[in-house]
This record gives structure tokens, C-alpha cells and sequence, in this order.
């Protein structure tokens, strides 16, 4: 399918990774996270649409945004872009993918217990593999 993302078949690869914000209460070693967040990536990179235009041009980037998360799944607040791509329709894919990866999976309820949401950031790279 071209201009999805998700590896060198489709033209790019366009990933998220990352991890929470300053949450010093929340280990982001802890299993129970990495298996909730790693959830949350994969739902995003699957909704994850490499822009055409920038493919073609061979053009890379990394968006970081902001999310509020509640205990439910849901979001708190709209995502926040911390840092642009540097072209509007990579940060627009962003986006778009993050929030139709929407709602996300309820946080377990032994995992920052006493917090009602968490700050993660989410990184969303787009790479090209015929860029080294």
C-alpha cells in the first residue's frame, strides 16, 4: 500500500517510540508499563500514514507530541506537539494517526496507582530506507 507506513514494502517506515514525561513516580522499566505502552505504539503505527509527497522527495523527520492519558484510555487534553517534523503534512500524519489510534487501552490499575492520567511523550519517526 503506498504511503503507509510500517516498513520497506510500503516505501518508509514511519514508527513511534518514546516514552512518559516527568512522571518520577512512574518507572518506565516497569513490565507492566512497557507492555501498555508498547500497546499504544503499535496502535499508532498502524494508523500511520507516510505522506506520499515526502516520500518521493526521500524527505525524514521525527514529530514529538504530548499526550495526557486517563486511567480509562482517554485522552485529557488534545495532544500537544512538542516538535515538529519540520513539514506540516508529516505532523499533520502524526496526528491524525495518534488520535484515530484513539481511545487507548485502560492504564492497569496497579500501575501509577493514585495518579488519574500519566504525560507520555510519543516520538513518530518517518524514515526512509533509501536514506542512510
Amino acid at each position: 500500500d503506498p504511503g503507509a507506513g510500517g516498513g520497506a514494502l510500503s516505501g518508509g517506515r514511519a514508527s513511534p517510540h518514546g516514552g512518559p514525561g516527568d512522571h518520577a513516580s512512574l518507572d518506565r522499566s516497569d513490565a507492566r508499563y512497557r507492555r501498555w505502552y508498547l500497546r499504544q505504539r503499535r496502535a499508532v503505527e498502524n494508523a500511520l500514514v507516510y505522506p506520499r509527497a515526502r516520500q518521493l522527495a526521500l524527505d525524514q523527520g521525527a514529530v514529538v507530541y504530548e499526550v495526557v492519558v486517563r486511567r480509562d484510555g482517554s485522552l485529557a487534553r488534545p495532544p500537544r506537539r512538542k516538535r515538529s517534523s519540520g513539514f506540516a503534512d508529516m505532523d499533520r500524519a502524526a496526528s491524525d494517526a495518534l488520535l484515530a489510534a484513539l481511545p487507548f487501552s485502560p492504564l492497569p490499575a496497579d500501575l501509577a496507582p493514585g495518579r488519574a492520567a500519566i504525560r507520555v511523550d510519543l516520538t513518530v519517526e518517518f524514515s526512509s530506507p533509501l536514506v542512510r
